[in-house]
Formats: structure tokens, sequence, C-alpha cells
């Protein structure tokens, strides 16, 4: 029993951070996109 509890609340953990990646992602950078001039001379 306290083996499910366990691997219950690591599980539980584990979503809670997935949950916070995905509204992270969700929400808008700030970064301007790059362009196809800026990245040839970035790369160039």
């Amino acid at each position: 029993m306290v083996l499910t509890e366990i691997l219950l609340s690591c599980l539980t953990i584990i979503e809670f951070l997935n949950l916070l990646i995905r509204v992270i992602k969700i929400i808008p950078s700030n970064e301007p996109e790059l362009t196809e001039e800026m990245r040839v001379k970035i790369y160039s």
C-alpha cells in the first residue's frame, strides 16, 4: 500500500510539472521572430 501511494505521489508531481511546462509554452514570448534575412546574417 505504501509503495502504491509513493508511486501515485510521484506521478502526481510529474503531471503537475507537465502542466506547468504546457502553460509556459502557451504564454507567448516577447522575442521577435527571426526573418530570413536575420538568419542569413547570423549563420553566415
